[in-house]
């Protein structure tokens, strides 16, 4: 059959699109009898391959019956029910976000404390123009509908995280899935309803950029803009009124020559650009597939009646 339906995603999926390993990390089964379905890939003539799900039953007039009816699927259907799904997911992680987050990156015992240390920054004057200048350029412009942009700085992301760590997830399949999910959630925080999540998530890129450098210190000696801002990144998150308007004007004043930026830019413009590139990389790295298992027996986690999923 050239379809399979994944009880983690609550979606129906291409055959070709998924690997061997895919069907027991996302439980793929049948989407008639639900029983558990395995991937072949078989070499054509002309070099072209065959792929399609098999069910582990050896009945044939069993495994016929469900390939009809599966076939019988049109794809307004697929599209609709994958919709509907999805649209369910987004919820339930715009939900949990600020709670995953401060639990990936400040563990498991300082959630509650991690929220509040990087809510209070809701009240920083200076913070708050970085991230207004970002949102409000992004709203403008409409980037942060912008797939292909956003899916440019994921690789880039990735990348960086296979050269530092040789790990990210094990087949094309589940990085294309982390890198949708985390598409969806960026365009819905740059919303009236999802600024929250937002501010939170700009929050703690701040944090972690801020960190980022600092860590830098023991690996290499940093160059002059990095010394830069990690001076004025730091004191601008306790400062009074006066300093902070003159830290604000000295990064706007300082440049930073290629290639660090693609031209002569305002180290203003850097900070923009570095705390978005980590704002990405947080989403990109929080562990949807073990909060959608972790939901499958939760009651919080609605799905629409028609939708047969967990």
């Amino acid at each position: 059959m050239k379809l399979g339906y994944s009880n983690l995603l609550g979606e129906l999926l291409q055959a070709e699109k998924i690997d061997y390993t895919d069907c027991k990390n996302f439980q793929i089964v049948c989407p008639n009898c639900k029983e558990p379905i395995f991937k072949v890939n078989r070499n054509q003539e002309e070099e072209k391959s065959l792929h399609y799900l098999s069910h582990y039953n050896k009945d044939k007039s069993y495994n016929l019956e469900c390939e009809l009816r599966v076939n019988g699927l049109s794809k307004i259907q697929i599209e609709t029910e994958n919709t509907l799904s999805r649209n369910q997911r987004l919820k339930y992680f715009l939900k949990v976000l600020q709670k995953t987050i401060a639990k990936r990156h400040y563990g498991v015992d300082n959630i509650e404390i991690a929220i509040k240390n990087i809510t209070k920054l809701n009240s920083n004057p200076y913070l708050k123009l970085f991230r207004d200048f970002e949102f409000n350029t992004y709203l403008k412009y409409n980037i942060a509908s912008d797939e292909e942009d956003f899916f440019s700085q994921a690789d880039l992301y990735i990348n960086e995280i296979k050269n530092i760590s040789s790990e990210f997830y094990s087949t094309q399949f589940s990085i294309d899935i982390q890198k949708r999910i985390a598409f969806d959630i960026w365009k819905t925080i740059y919303t009236p309803n999802g600024k929250p999540n937002y501010i939170f998530l700009f929050h703690h890129a701040y944090f972690f950029l801020l960190n980022r450098f600092r860590l830098a210190q023991n690996e290499r000696k940093l160059y002059d803009w990095e010394i830069f801002l990690i001076s004025r990144m730091t004191k601008l998150l306790e400062c009074d009124v006066k300093t902070g308007e003159f830290i604000i004007q000295e990064i706007s004043n300082y440049n930073i020559d290629p290639p660090f930026l693609p031209e002569k830019s305002s180290s203003f413009l850097k900070i923009i650009t570095e705390l978005k590139h980590e704002m990405v990389g947080t989403l990109l790295g929080l562990p949807y597939f073990e909060i959608l298992r972790e939901s499958m027996s939760k009651p919080a986690f609605e799905v629409p009646p028609n939708v047969k999923t967990f």
